[in-house]
């Protein structure tokens, strides 16, 4: 492995009585691809939104490319891209013209035309966001995340509610930014990523009617892709 791009070490997060993160550790390198999987309610999100630096951990050791997200160091989010379950942008704007807003608030943000190519927007540039499919709308998130030409792009269960046609061409745009060396953190329900079975996750023998830890999975290649 080479540089190290997330490290996490005995994460724990809880909700009064709830555990909702258990001890997760996992290390991901710059450059690959890294899904993690579990059931609804298995901490997928809260995980997610630790690393993000939305929701502080109680205990554990969280790395983001260098930095402790926890701290909302500017330098840290100015390099990461994130595509939420659920997002909300002006449904009267275009295609072009969200992601133009959304590269103004970055320093050093993506050609528009190249990020609307890397997503497969090009020809619904001028179309008005009203006027997309719902997997058009999906990747318009995914084109918002790249607009700032993050280092790490976390992606939250982008395709849940997907038709296998509209899936499979998500993880063909997902494979395509893994060419380009972003390390992309993809969270997923299930046991299973696009790329090999996944080892099913584990139920804690201290909950046995409840998932409260994801497993991470490692996907290998050709979905894997390393600058190392």
């Amino acid at each position: 492995m080479g540089a190290v791009a997330v490290e996490v070490v005995e994460l724990r997060k809880s909700y009064g009585a709830v555990e909702a993160v258990r001890g997760i550790s996992l290390s991901v390198a710059e450059g690959e691809v890294f899904a993690l999987l579990g059931p609804n309610g298995a901490g997928k999100t809260t995980t997610v939104e630790i690393l993000e630096g939305f929701r502080r951990r109680d205990s554990g050791r969280v790395s983001v490319l260098g930095f402790d997200p926890a701290k909302g160091d500017r330098k840290l989010k100015e390099q990461l891209g994130i595509v939420l379950q659920t997002s909300g942008v002006d449904p009267y704007l275009t295609v072009a013209e969200t992601v133009d807003m959304f590269r103004g608030y970055y320093p050093n943000p993506r050609l528009r035309d190249e990020v609307l190519e890397l997503v497969g927007l090009t020809e619904k540039a001028d179309s008005r966001v009203t006027k997309l499919s719902g997997g058009q709308q999906r990747r318009l998130d995914v084109a918002i995340a790249l607009a700032g030409d993050p280092r790490l792009l976390f992606l939250d269960e982008p395709t849940t509610g997907f038709d296998p046609s509209a899936r499979r061409n998500a993880w063909e745009v997902i494979k395509g930014l893994a060419g380009l060396g972003k390390t992309i953190f993809w969270s997923r329900p299930g046991s299973r990523s696009p790329c090999r079975r996944a080892p099913p996750p584990r139920r804690p023998a201290s909950a046995p009617r409840r998932w409260t830890a994801a497993t991470a999975s490692r996907p290998p290649t050709p979905c894997a892709s390393s600058t190392s």
